[in-house]
């Protein structure tokens, strides 16, 4: 079973494309996408990158005839026909291990539809947030292993409040140390109105989502007007931390002035550096770093809910969707 399917290899799927090209596993590499001009770029790009790798493209999953089975496939896909492509999938093809994108899906109910599927096919299946694979994260995962309460706060400017609160909220729940923490959130503080999205047919929202991972941790992600480089702050009992992705810093300063403040450098991967890591555990028999798709689940649908309700009272229907990818 050493073959891998990527589906959609637009966007954030040519980067996982990128990566995929750079694994040391043995495999042959299947990618489908409707979109001849991504199949086209694709395919410019594997002309000098492919390093002996067998690629074969499609335009739909009903074009495979073989292989019948993939030791793992890439679901790159925008929200709203994800549901449908992962049922067409295992519907045509045997899948040991699954890797979606985020915002998962766009209504509530698609979260244990898809997971009873998943459980009934004996599959694998993870979340790709990937901050938690990042060594600076699990390091301080360590540090605040000690913390009896936690507050997290992440503030600024345009960088898609709908389309990446998951991964901000996913980074919270890891740095608690808590097996799948129990989520309570409020859009109260949500903007009233909706934005376009850059991606058309989607949708963005401008505000703050406040809540609960559990008993000790509280959180606050907020999206402001105008570009401003966003900070990531945690409040623990102890100590401060200020993080700011885009420096690549971390200042940590003890409350009670013991010592000095230290600040920490560091790189994050992108997405380009990290799905290669990814199939490369998988096909080692490990248990990668990304989210298990029972815990994002869990973590996505607290959130998409308050989305929903804000759009609903703004748009004065009642629908139990909201298109967010």
């Amino acid at each position: 079973m050493n073959h891998v399917l990527l589906i959609a290899v637009g966007n954030i799927g040519f980067r996982h494309f990128q990566a995929l090209l750079n694994c040391s596993s043995s495999f042959d590499l299947y990618v489908v996408d409707f979109d001849d001009s991504a199949i086209t770029r694709a395919k410019l790009y594997a002309a000098d990158n492919a390093n002996g790798r067998l690629i074969y493209y499609y335009s739909s999953l009903k074009d495979i005839d073989v292989p019948t089975a993939f030791h793992t496939a890439i679901i790159a896909t925008s929200s709203i026909p994800r549901r449908a492509v992962f049922e067409e999938l295992i519907s045509l093809h045997t899948v040991k291990n699954i890797i979606f994108e985020k915002v998962l899906f766009p209504r509530v109910e698609d979260y244990l539809h898809v997971q009873t599927l998943l459980d009934k096919g004996g599959i694998a299946a993870y979340v790709n947030c990937i901050r938690r694979t990042a060594d600076v994260y699990i390091a301080l995962r360590e540090e605040l292993a000690a913390a009896k309460k936690i507050f997290f706060s992440m503030r600024g400017g345009d960088w898609g409040l709908a389309c990446n609160s998951i991964h901000i909220l996913d980074l919270f729940a890891f740095l608690t140390g808590a097996e799948n923490p129990a989520v309570s959130c409020s859009g109260a503080m949500l903007e009233d109105k909706i934005f376009e999205s850059k991606r058309s047919n989607y949708i963005e929202f401008y505000g703050k989502l406040v809540g609960k991972l559990n008993e000790q941790s509280l959180f606050s992600i907020d999206c402001i007007h105008g570009q401003s480089a966003a900070e990531i702050e945690i409040y623990t009992d102890a100590t401060y931390y200020c993080i700011c992705e885009s420096m690549g810093t971390i200042l940590s300063q003890p409350l009670d002035g013991s010592k000095p403040a230290d600040i920490r450098r560091f790189d994050l991967l992108p997405v380009s550096q990290t799905t290669n890591q990814v199939v490369d555990q998988l096909f080692s028999g490990q248990i990668p770093k990304l989210t298990a798709y029972r815990e994002s689940a869990d973590l996505h649908v607290p959130i998409l809910q308050e989305f929903i309700k804000k759009r609903n009272a703004l748009i004065e229907k009642e629908e139990d969707l909201c298109p967010i990818t």
